[in-house]
């Protein structure tokens, strides 16, 4: 299998790679050996109005330009969430900007496992919501319910309890960082694994 792993980093975190989906990528290509990993190359700014759209327009870069016999897993923790589901939301969904190139249909059907830890835009009620979020709670940029429908069998979207992006007001950042210590990658890269044997 010519498999293809996708990191987009949260932000301030370095380009060489996310304390959280580094240490996930390199799992995957133990069991995949032939499997590559990628780190997107964007900002990850707090900038978020010139970092996002910088993220999405790399994004769809690396997948339009993906090989057709490449199948593709995105990892995303907090911005590179965002970054990610802005990028799968096209051509309708977008938070920034209207006239983005769209995400290509090939390359779309090859992503067979999408994973976001700490998503800024987490959505109370979605079916492929994970984790310990506490129910009736969503980011403060929530987006609108079944924007990511055509994704839900491939995406596992982890939010831990109190994390302040996706769970919104009242949530800190000691809860933000909590994902490289908790059981949630391993429940994440047990996902990935399935999806990529079916």
């Amino acid at each position: 299998m010519a498999l293809h792993i996708i990191a987009a980093r949260g932000s301030t975190e370095p380009q060489s790679g996310s304390f959280i989906l580094e240490p996930i990528g390199r799992k995957l290509i133990a069991a995949f050996p032939d499997a590559r990993l990628t780190q997107l190359a964007y900002p990850a700014t707090l900038q978020f109005d010139s970092s996002v759209p910088a993220g999405v327009t790399a994004l769809l870069s690396v997948l339009n330009s993906s090989a057709p016999d490449e199948d593709l897993v995105l990892l995303g923790f907090s911005q590179g969430a965002w970054v990610i589901g802005e990028t799968l939301a096209l051509p309708s969904g977008r938070m920034y900007g209207a006239d983005a190139e769209a995400l290509d249909s090939g390359a779309a059907d090859r992503i067979r496992s999408v994973v976001f830890f700490g998503d800024p835009r987490f959505t109370e009620g979605e079916p492929f919501n994970a984790g310990t979020f506490e129910p009736g709670r969503q980011a403060e940029l929530a987006r609108p319910l079944g924007t990511l429908r055509a994704y839900e069998s491939r995406l596992r979207n982890y939010c831990a309890k109190d994390d302040l992006a996706c769970q919104g007001p009242g949530g800190n950042m000691f809860a933000h960082v909590s994902y490289a210590s908790n059981e949630m990658p391993d429940q994440a890269v047990e996902f990935i694994l399935n999806s990529l044997r079916d």
